[in-house]
């Protein structure tokens, strides 16, 4: 067993069904910021194809776990809408498909969102598998791996605020300034989804660290990927929880993921939030402070 010797950040994923309701989703916020929850994580698709040849790598049958019509809403515009009713928390996205984004405009948007939360902005990228969803977007989606690694030196780049030129394989761009600056500047965590080779190769030398799929996948992306990156990249993985298991049994999940070597905890909790927000009161009251942190 291999026991990371940071404290485990414990975040909220605010998937899908728990967007629904505006209101109730900002109370859902306010508690988690209350009660000492690190982070809050949204999922990101900019449309989802009714049918698509593409392979969704996590599951068996290679279909996304939920059907097109599944509620997604823009990701950072939602984020914005969070910071402003939250204060500590940090703020991010689980993850962003770059084949559905130009690397400029996502830049001024994530630095938006910074800007605005007072630098708690956490981006996570993925190359994209979903072509289909870079195609009817008018987005290139070959070369996904060399094109998220140059997409990363664009957002170093633009987030200072300063002026700048990029001489890339993919973009070329003339002296130009994106603003606003990021709160955080360049510095901006960027975690990074997939586990192909060349992700791998740009977790180790380019971003904070990886963010796991769910399940089995993810149980067994973990056990390939922690040996592979050195001791400063962290590890995210999610982990699904019920108002039905006790405070011991959640405190022992989250305990066997940190001596497995990851760093942060997004919880999937039920997608109601009549039964997400007791039950983050909870956690935050009676198993966050039993937690070796």
């Amino acid at each position: 067993m291999t026991t990371t010797a940071k404290p485990l950040k414990v975040g909220l994923s605010l998937r899908h069904t728990l967007q629904a309701n505006p209101l109730a989703l900002a109370e859902l916020a306010r508690v988690c910021d209350a009660v000492g929850l690190d982070s809050l994580w949204l999922p990101h698709h900019t449309i989802i194809p009714t049918d698509y040849a593409s392979r969704y790598p996590y599951q068996k049958d290679s279909k996304l776990p939920f059907p097109a019509d599944t509620l997604y809403s823009d990701s950072l515009t939602l984020l914005s809408y969070v910071a402003a009713v939250t204060t500590h928390v940090r703020l991010g996205t689980n993850v962003i498909p770059l084949i559905t984004q130009h690397p400029l405009a996502l830049a001024k948007q994530a630095a938006t969102v910074d800007h605005l939360s007072g630098g708690r902005l956490e981006l996570g990228l993925g190359s994209g598998w979903l072509t289909e969803e870079g195609t009817v977007l008018g987005q290139p989606t070959n070369k996904r791996a060399r094109r998220l690694s140059e997409t990363i030196d664009i957002l170093r780049k633009a987030w200072t605020g300063q002026p700048f030129t990029h001489e890339g394989e993919f973009w070329q761009f003339p002296e130009l300034v994106c603003s606003p600056a990021a709160a955080q500047g360049s510095d901006i965590p960027i975690w990074l989804g997939g586990s192909s080779p060349a992700v791998v190769e740009i977790i180790r030398t380019r971003g904070s660290g990886a963010i796991l799929p769910p399940g089995d996948a993810g149980e067994e992306i973990l056990a390939q990927l922690r040996p592979l990156l050195p001791a400063d990249r962290d590890i995210i993985s999610p982990m699904v929880v019920s108002p039905d298991s006790s405070d011991d049994d959640i405190l022992r999940s989250l305990e066997s993921w940190h001596r497995r070597g990851v760093a942060g905890v997004i919880l999937l909790s039920p997608p109601d939030t009549d039964i997400a927000i007791p039950l983050m009161r909870r956690i935050g009251e009676h198993v966050l402070p039993r937690l070796a942190r």
